[in-house]
């Protein structure tokens, strides 16, 4: 199945709605008549954000290619704009902060990947790039030997797949898609959506893979055959989806934990197979922490463990207990992305992506935990 993951439904909404006329003024206008629980308002597919510790604000409105900053009682003001007056043809995303240090990624359509690091001095923002992960990308291209698709289908049934599903199956493709990062101590950790993997970034720029995070291996329902025009022959055979990650951070307890959803259908029509892993960052081992989540984008560890995640499209912010499984609702909310912890604050991002014909609605808010 060709890849249809949310970046890509996103990205298309954005466009209809016409983001390509958000401006920092638009930007500026979003402190204003807001409630006590929204930080900032007004944005356009700010699918990435982070916090620090003072209440300062960084969000990437993803298709319009920009980060801001809202410090607390300011206007939001631009950090950084990438080249490109197209909507989408350079995607800013992938924020984090750590020691005053903001650290994000460009993606261009062309397939390149760069992280990039800004640092304020005095009024001015210093920005230098860390790592060219598309350059990675295309001599390690870590999911290459993953073989994705039908593993076990007959010749005579691969025959009649319609071409515009795609390959019966085919293995991970040279792509980057720079989709969050997060740091410690010993160096940068990106989730990369189109690669598949957990990348590391040491402090020279070289650039490792970490983990591949595991094939989801779905059975075709005779509903989704019949909606993907699949032969009758695939139905309760075995698909191995993309798992996509889209978000990482680092727990109190030094394991990297991410997100991810199916590179296939989001919102859940060929099951609920977005889930949580937990990552080993001395051995990369990856183990699932919970499944069963549709759009799986955001997550958040706090001081206690517990984690919180974000599913786009079921419209919720759910909590797993630490030490558990268990998936249980915490927020029903439209359309929320990116998720951060600071102290006893949860910031999301919600009603990230615009209607059609409709002015930007995404906001940053925060709800005590």
């Amino acid at each position: 199945m060709q890849r249809k993951t949310m970046i890509t439904a996103a990205l298309a909404a954005a466009t209809l709605a016409g983001a390509g006329t958000m401006s920092t003024a638009t930007a500026a206008r979003s402190h204003a008549a807001v409630d006590r629980s929204t930080v900032t308002q007004n944005l356009v597919t700010p699918l990435s954000a982070a916090v620090r510790s003072n209440g300062t604000a960084y969000v990437a409105q993803n298709f319009m290619g920009q980060l801001i900053e809202k410090r607390p009682g300011k206007k939001p003001t631009v950090v950084f704009q990438a080249p490109g007056s197209d909507p989408g043809s350079n995607e800013v995303g992938a924020v984090s902060v750590r020691n005053g240090v903001v650290t994000f990624a460009v993606s261009t359509m062309g397939g390149g990947g760069l992280v990039k690091q800004a640092t304020r001095s005095g009024d001015k923002w210093k920005i230098r790039t860390i790592a060219d992960v598309g350059a990675f990308e295309k001599t390690a291209n870590p999911d290459g030997d993953v073989v994705y698709g039908f593993r076990d289908l007959t010749e005579e049934c691969a025959a009649q797949i319609p071409e515009a599903f795609g390959p019966a199956n085919y293995t991970g493709i040279v792509e980057t898609h720079p989709y969050a990062t997060a740091s410690d101590s010993s160096g940068i950790y990106l989730a990369d959506a189109a690669a598949n993997a957990i990348l590391e970034i040491e402090g020279d720029g070289t650039v490792s893979t970490l983990a591949v995070l595991p094939a989801v291996p779905t059975a075709i329902s005779a509903a989704f055959a019949e909606a993907a025009g699949l032969p009758e022959c695939t139905v309760g055979e075995t698909y191995y989806f993309e798992s996509v990650p889209t978000d990482v951070e680092v727990g109190k307890d030094g394991m990297l934990y991410a997100t991810s959803l199916p590179g296939g259908p989001d919102d859940g029509s060929a099951g609920a197979n977005g889930a949580v892993y937990k990552v080993d960052p001395t051995t990369g081992n990856a183990t699932l922490v919970a499944g069963g989540l549709v759009s799986a984008v955001g997550v958040a560890v706090a001081g206690n463990g517990d984690l919180y995640v974000s599913q786009l499209f079921a419209g919720q912010v759910s909590r797993i207990p630490a030490g558990t499984g268990d998936v249980l609702p915490f927020k029903s909310v439209a359309l929320p992305s990116a998720l951060e912890i600071v102290g006893d604050t949860l910031y999301a991002t919600v009603n990230v992506l615009p209607g059609e014909n409709e002015p930007p609605a995404g906001k940053l808010v925060r709800w005590a935990l």
